[in-house]
């Protein structure tokens, strides 16, 4: 292994004059002998939000002879810029011109690999079949190249009071859940383990659904559902019921003769939530 120069905060500049923040783990030999990259590509804030994890992953890297660069995308973090949705054209823009400008950096040596789980996993794989050409090879975890069966994102900010024209009213990198495809699928597995103590015995639960109202998006393949949802929960050893009071946001794909839940996003009513926990579904 090799010692490691970490460079905790720089910009790397887009086209648009946009700029994107990183943080970068290097070897300290690599200004002597240049070094293939790994571009990690999220938006979970490089400064706080997954610092803890970053720094002995990136960190091993770095010591095994690769710049680990962790980007924020844009919109995110200390990075310019707005972030309209996930998977958007722009973000992928963007990771092939990072990409780009990586490859042509003094201590790179003009080859570079992406890494990442669930979001950082999809787009790897998006910005992949863009064909960038330093792009080497990708590592994903958790994510898929089929869209249209696998990509689900299950999301509940935390909300927050702000005031009038703040332009936020949840908190940035913050959720109740974050889930894909396969957290979602272990969470209903847990439920058939002894590990499922919260909900043994389990709660009595009524959803109410109200206020349903279909929306047409430009793509005849995807339609969006508004609605309100109201959760009457109740457990034999708690005296007081609990309400969750929230909007949906559900992203319906076609899929052969019917529908799936592509995304969900929860804005629950509250900003402090009135339940023992969230072992259960909105």
């Amino acid at each position: 292994m090799v010692a490691v120069t970490v460079v905790e905060h720089f910009f790397i500049p887009m086209k648009d004059g946009a700029r994107l923040a990183a943080r970068m783990w290097l070897p300290e030999d690599a200004v002597q002998t240049r070094v293939p990259a790994i571009l990690e590509y999220i938006p979970y804030r490089k400064r706080d939000g997954t610092r803890a994890r970053d720094e002995p992953m990136h960190g091993w890297f770095a010591a095994h002879g690769y710049a680990a660069v962790r980007v924020d995308m844009r919109g995110s973090g200390e990075s310019d810029g707005h972030m309209a949705d996930e998977y958007r054209a722009q973000e992928l823009s963007d990771a092939c011109e990072v990409i780009d400008w990586l490859s042509r950096q003094s201590w790179c040596s003009g080859r570079v690999g992406m890494m990442g789980k669930s979001w950082g996993g999809f787009n790897a794989l998006q910005t992949a079949a863009l064909r960038p050409p330093a792009l080497k090879a990708i590592i994903t975890v958790c994510s898929t190249d089929d869209r249209y069966a696998d990509d689900i994102h299950y999301i509940m900010p935390v909300r927050v009071t702000t005031a009038l024209g703040a332009g936020f009213d949840s908190a940035p990198g913050m959720a109740h859940f974050d889930e894909n495809k396969y957290s979602l699928s272990r969470r209903v597995a847990r439920f058939q383990t002894e590990h499922a103590w919260t909900e043994d015995p389990p709660s009595r639960l009524r959803h109410h659904i109200t206020n349903v109202r279909t929306v047409a998006t430009g793509d005849p393949d995807h339609l969006v559902v508004d609605s309100g949802v109201l959760l009457y929960r109740s457990r034999g050893d708690v005296r007081e019921a609990a309400l969750i009071s929230a909007g949906r946001e559900d992203l319906l794909r076609r899929s052969g003769d019917g529908w799936q839940l592509a995304r969900r996003t929860i804005l629950v009513d509250d900003s402090v939530l009135r339940t023992q926990n969230l072992a259960i579904f909105l």
